[in-house]
């Protein structure tokens, strides 16, 4: 919408535009960078295009730098890189110290991002630089050289990292920033553990303690002493970290407050089991795993499952250990192992059908035999009766006869013996080839769906790092509107207040912190969508039947497939009904989705449209698939649905995802039809009982 409201003007008035209007449009387009990366490097783009022609230059780094934004969301480095390096300079021209500041934080998670860690330090080292120059808020420098020592951590440098957060400390011993200074002093006590060089440990926890305490921010204080309990019970003072986990829980049940609570309980259990034995954890433990089913957090139940098997091991409960242990097991095994193991039994059930079908040939043939043999010695008797020159032909004949039955009944035998050996085969050919399918199938989820939260998270990251800077930037005006309620002369108070606010563009300022308050939102909610995607998705994988809402699970296939649609330049269009729940297996259903889908993505490998219609008919659900690809001859489609048959090239296909998926609508008292013609696309039809 930001660039109808830009291409609105006409040439000649764009040039008059002033620079606030632009940066709006620029603050725009970083608030929709996450979701619509294209519009926003537009955005970018034109706005660069004025600022260039007016000769604006910090509004050619602010463009720019959206520029570059939009192309990590791309996952176009390179120009990303370019674009971000160009904005570096032309802060550095017009001395935009905040602008700086954050473009070189950003080409430092972007070299984090390629691997590339001595760039990243590097990148660092410069921010922190740029930050001294700055000699009016200490606090700002402090944050800077906490992300440095993180840097120098991830580069394994510790010395480095050791030093430099101990900087930031003696920094912040002279603000009134209680908070962040426990913070770091409890993150370099970690970071001495690691070193194998605790000193002070003990004073460290007493001082934190005090700070945490003395907050009025039940949130700052719940994290700050969950950090606090971690570092005593990773320095084995038992009681202390006992305590405080007891102190935390209290907070988050007076405060409401619950993130991390099931968490929280699981490392109290552990310390109690330490402390007090297995059997005063058991409770513990068993309140935690409750609490997981609460929020859904089944890894985390399943170490919780593993605590509580060997607690009932120690206690001499090997029962009940030993169910928790089965659990345990149980989710990590995979939950398609199911599904093969009835695979198997329904080859197994053809194979000894048709044993039985040969069994029963065998013995309609061997009942001819005795049938013919009968009438030979009928024959034979009256022949003999009538003439006895005819006995000698006739024996030659039923000699005869009775070797063509032996001939057959080996052939039959034989027939039977390479059936046998060759449904073997068929089963072997087939298990490798669905476990072959299946990994392929994993492989590409798990990078699809790891690049889809890589983005949010990069971009939430980045948010939180300009944000943090510019709340710094805004402390000290609120600490001094704070004193002024204090100090006895407002007059003087007020004049400070004024002073320094007139050194900050409070309007610019506000205005970005809320659109990167408004882009970590997004973020997250981008990251959540994901996970329950995920989450809804695994567990309709239980072959169970039960209710299930079809255009959810269409949505749920296509958040799946999106980087691969994305990919593709695939656009899609859905065009959902009004449906009832419909009763199924909604694991096997999705299966069918999922193939019918990425076969349809396949066949538009240089773009076009994909259309999902769903219909209600009163007794009967219709789902309709129809993409814009290069379509399907007669001859294929009369083949379609045949196990192994396939057009894609040798190692891209199995052929038997829709022959597996014909199998399921079936299973459903359900029809799937086909329709496509050559460069006219292709239309998969599905239609389920309500």
């Amino acid at each position: 919408m930001a660039i109808l409201l830009l291409s609105a003007f006409p040439a000649e008035a764009r040039i008059a535009v002033d620079s606030t209007y632009l940066r709006s449009l620029v603050s725009k387009g970083l608030n929709i960078c996450l979701v619509y990366p294209d519009s926003a490097e537009a955005i970018g783009k034109e706005v660069l295009g004025i600022a260039s022609q007016n000769k604006l230059p910090g509004l050619e780094a602010e463009a720019l730098f959206l520029i570059g934004q939009s192309n990590i969301q791309k996952t176009d480095y390179d120009q990303a890189i370019e674009s971000l390096k160009k904005a570096l300079e032309l802060f550095k021209e017009v001395d935009l110290y905040r602008g700086r500041v954050k473009t070189l934080f950003s080409l430092r998670q972007l070299s984090f991002q390629q691997g590339n860690l001595p760039l990243a330090v590097n990148y660092a080292e410069q921010a922190v630089e740029v930050l001294k120059e700055d000699e009016t808020d200490p606090s700002r420098l402090a944050i800077g050289l906490k992300f440095l020592s993180d840097t120098y951590l991830t580069a394994q440098r510790l010395e480095d990292a050791q030093q430099v957060l101990s900087e930031a400390i003696e920094i912040l011993e002279g603000t009134q920033d209680s908070i962040e200074l426990a913070n770091l002093l409890v993150k370099k006590a970690n970071l001495d553990i690691a070193q194998s060089n605790p000193q002070n440990t003990t004073a460290i926890v007493d001082r934190a303690f005090r700070i945490y305490e003395s907050t009025n921010d039940s949130r700052s204080k719940i994290e700050g002493l969950v950090s606090l309990a971690g570092l005593t019970f990773s320095l084995g003072y038992w009681e202390r970290s006992r305590d405080l986990f007891q102190q935390v829980l209290q907070l988050q049940e007076e405060s409401g407050y619950l993130f991390g609570y099931c968490r929280v309980l699981n490392n109290y259990a552990a310390v109690v089991k330490e402390l007090e034995g297995p059997r005063n954890a058991i409770p513990i433990f068993e309140k935690a795993l409750s609490c997981t089913q609460e929020f859904e957090d089944a890894y985390l139940a399943s170490r919780i499952k593993r605590s509580l098997s060997d607690s009932y091991y120690r206690t001499g409960d090997f029962q009940t250990a030993y169910d928790y242990l089965d659990d345990y097991q149980v989710f990590q095994d995979s939950l398609q192992q199911k599904n093969y193991q009835e695979e198997l039994s329904r080859l197994s059930a053809e194979y000894h059908a048709e044993k039985q079908a040969l069994e029963i040939k065998s013995l309609e043939l061997n009942n001819l035999k005795r049938t013919r043999e009968r009438n030979f010695l009928i024959i034979g008797a009256l022949l003999t009766l009538i003439l006895l020159g005819y006995v000698f032909s006739i024996s030659r004949i039923r000699k005869k006869a009775f070797k063509q039955v032996k001939k057959e009944k080996e052939q039959s035998d034989r027939l039977l013996k390479e059936k046998e050996e060759l449904l073997g085969e068929l089963k072997s050919a087939q298990t490798q080839m669905i476990e072959s399918e299946k990994m392929a199938s994993l492989g590409q989820l798990t990078a699809g769906i790891a690049h889809e939260i890589n983005n949010p998270v990069n971009f939430v990251n980045g948010n939180a790092e300009a944000l943090e800077i510019d709340f710094r930037e805004l402390k000290p005006l609120l600490d001094q509107v704070e004193r002024l309620e204090e100090g006895p002369d407002i007059r003087k108070g007020l004049e400070s207040i004024f002073q320094q606010k007139r050194t900050l563009d409070m309007s610019f300022l506000l205005s970005e912190m809320v659109q990167l308050i408004g882009g970590i939102q997004r973020g997250s909610h981008r990251i959540k969508a994901i996970v329950d995607s995920l989450r809804l998705f695994s567990h309709q994988s239980e072959d169970l039947p039960g209710l299930a809402d079809i255009n959810q699970m269409l949505d749920l296939t296509l958040t799946i497939l999106k980087r691969k649609l994305k990919d593709h330049h695939i656009e899609v269009e859905m065009q959902y009904g009004e449906l009832p729940e419909v009763s199924c297996k909604g694991g096997r259903i999705s299966q069918v989705f999922m193939n019918i889908i990425d076969n349809a993505i396949d066949a538009m490998s240089l773009g076009g449209r994909l259309i999902i219609q769903t219909f209600y008919h009163g007794k009967t659900i219709e789902v309709r698939i129809k993409d814009t690809g290069s379509g399907m001859t007669k001859e294929i489609i009369s083949r379609l649905f045949d196990p192994f048959f396939t057009t894609k090239e040798v190692g891209k296909g199995t052929g038997l995802g829709l022959a597996i998926s014909y199998g399921i609508i079936k299973e459903h008292r359900g029809e799937i039809q086909v329709e496509s013609n050559i460069g006219e696309g292709t239309i998969f039809t599905i239609t389920l009982p309500v």
